[in-house]
């Protein structure tokens, strides 16, 4: 049986090594294959710049060097056309707001599960 997700490709943003892989297994339930990692938004920007493509990219918010509002920002500034779900243990107004005006597409709080990541795929 073909899964419908398999030939996406997904970059997982996030300074904590047990979230990205957490991220990693919810999204291989749904058939993804293809999962990048990045320790900061820095790493994702470039990433893009150097032509890497993603259909997802989840983007944490509080990382070294480059946040995930000023990632989110960065990427769309540059054309990237990829869905960026945002995430974070703080679900502040205030920061989901300026997730919101970078231009992610929607918002999660940690920890991600199942049932928020089958949302990606609707």
């Amino acid at each position: 049986m073909a899964l419908p997700h398999a030939n996406m490709s997904v970059l997982i943003v996030d300074d904590d090594p047990t979230c990205r892989s957490l991220s990693a297994i919810f999204l291989r339930q749904f058939g993804i294959r293809d999962i990048t990692m990045a320790e900061n938004g820095a790493e994702a920007v470039l990433s893009c710049r150097l032509g890497i493509t993603y259909d997802i990219i989840v983007m944490d918010f509080s990382m070294p060097l480059m946040n995930g509002v000023e990632a989110t920002k960065a990427l769309r500034d540059m054309g990237v056309e990829s869905k960026i779900y945002a995430v974070s243990a703080d679900n502040d107004d205030a920061l989901i707001e300026s997730f919101r005006e970078a231009g992610a597409n929607k918002f999660f709080n940690k920890p991600l599960n199942l049932d928020k990541v089958a949302s990606f795929f609707v």
